[in-house]
């Protein structure tokens, strides 16, 4: 629907970049869904059957509107372009390596009548959108999410699609892929997948030996110590050292541990910590067993893989680890 004003002279330059149009979300989507449908335009559905006791009463099958809103080569120009926004544009967000999705983000001021795009207090509203559809290369779903929202006068909080509704699309899009395996490749035909014994984080004796355990991974325990370190792993198995677990007025040995046991463990000592990465700990900027003086600060780098840990000699303890 076109919206009418004084200004109507310039209503088709402001088409163009989304102005000028009343069109409700799920009339924009059913366009995206039908670029994702080669053009096929269908109406939207909120009902796919009826049933009673386990039975189907009645089916509802899709309804096509318009069989093509365009030509196939105008329609095939337009998924390319919806493509590189997510590959090279302001829907960067959304690129992934699981799956591939196509959209376009949308920023809009929503108009306050005879005040123009300010209301009577000088604030302007917002409408952030986020509309596209997933798989790009074999679409199954699409899907628009679009927040309003509010900026006060002199406030300039979050109001871009991309920043603001593009996490949103996000986590739906993740959360469909994760139920639907049929997307997913088999681990047996994943190039990436994993040979050999898997990597365990150093950490607390008994967590250790019960992951270990759970995947039937053979290791040669240290008993009677509270931490432990992978110190050796081969095709026969795991081989763990144990690491201090006690108060020592000593740097810790950290490297190989997960980021909460290292925290715990630095922190009992008196020290900052700050890090950087995910995965395990994989570097320490202040070495095991230097003295620990309270109030210094350990940054630590974390990463994925093995890293290469060096036990050092301890004594049994029983101290108490952090609380689970």
């Amino acid at each position: 629907m076109l919206y009418k004003s004084k200004h109507y002279i310039v209503t088709l330059t402001m088409m163009s970049y989304g102005y000028a149009l009343r069109l409700t979300p799920l009339k924009t989507l059913s366009f995206y869904n039908a670029v994702a449908n080669d053009g096929k335009m269908v109406r939207p559905m909120f009902v796919k059957e009826l049933k009673q006791y386990g039975q189907t009463l009645r089916t509802f099958p899709p309804e096509v509107m318009v069989p093509s809103i365009g030509s196939p080569k105008v329609i095939a120009q337009v998924q390319e372009a919806l493509r590189g926004v997510v590959n090279d544009g302001t829907a960067r967000g959304l690129k992934n390596p699981y799956y591939s999705v196509a959209g376009k983000t949308g920023t809009a001021q929503i108009a306050m009548g005879r005040h123009g795009y300010t209301d009577r207090f000088g604030g302007r509203h917002y409408l952030a959108t986020l509309v596209g559809y997933f798989p790009a290369d074999k679409p199954r779903y699409s899907c628009i999410v679009a927040i309003k929202t509010y900026n006060g006068p002199g406030r300039r909080g979050t109001y871009y699609g991309a920043s603001l509704a593009g996490p949103v699309f996000r986590a739906i899009a993740d959360r469909v892929y994760a139920r639907n395996t049929s997307w997913q490749t088999p681990l047996s035909e994943r190039s990436d997948k994993a040979d050999g014994v898997p990597a365990l984080k150093s950490g607390r004796a008994d967590e250790v030996r019960r992951v270990a355990r759970r995947f039937d991974v053979p290791y040669t325990p240290e008993r009677g110590v509270q931490w432990q370190c992978l110190a050796k792993a081969d095709s026969t198995g795991m081989e763990l050292a144990p690491l201090s677990g006690e108060p020592s007025g000593a740097v810790p040995q950290v490297v190989g541990m997960g980021i909460k046991e290292a925290i715990y463990l630095l922190e009992r000592e008196g020290l900052r910590v700050a890090f950087s990465g995910t995965g395990c700990v994989r570097s320490q900027s202040i070495p095991a067993g230097a003295p620990a003086q309270r109030g210094a600060l350990v940054v630590l780098q974390l990463g994925a893989g093995r890293p290469e840990v060096r036990p050092r000699a301890v004594k049994s303890d029983a101290s108490a680890g952090p609380e689970r």
